[in-house]
C-alpha cells in the first residue's frame, strides 16, 4: 500500500512540476511574441537621420524665447 502512494504522489508532483514548467515557458514566449516584435517595428520604423549636427527649429526658438522670460 505504501508503495502505490508512494507512487502516486511521485506521479502528482511531476505532473504539478510540469505543468508549471509549461506554464513558464508560455508565459515567456507570450512576452517575446509580445515585446520582442515591438522593439523589433521600432528599431526597423526609426530612421538614423543624416550627421547635420543641432538643428534649431521654430519650435525650439519659441521654447527658448518662453524660457528666458
Amino acid at each position: 500500500m505504501k508503495e502505490r502512494q508512494k507512487q502516486v504522489r511521485g506521479s502528482r508532483r511531476a505532473f504539478f512540476r510540469s505543468v508549471a514548467g509549461l506554464g513558464v515557458a508560455a508565459g515567456t514566449g507570450a512576452l517575446i511574441l509580445r515585446y520582442g516584435s515591438e522593439a523589433q517595428a521600432q528599431t526597423t520604423a526609426v530612421e538614423v537621420p543624416s550627421s547635420q549636427g543641432y538643428v534649431e527649429t521654430d519650435h525650439i526658438r519659441k521654447y527658448y524665447e518662453t524660457a528666458r522670460g
